[in-house]
């Protein structure tokens, strides 16, 4: 879950920086 999460927010932040 620790792992999942810290991939979430990267991948999260990534597509707001891309938008």
């Amino acid at each position: 879950m620790k792992t999942s999460g810290s991939t979430l927010k990267m991948r999260l932040r990534s597509w707001f920086l891309r938008s």
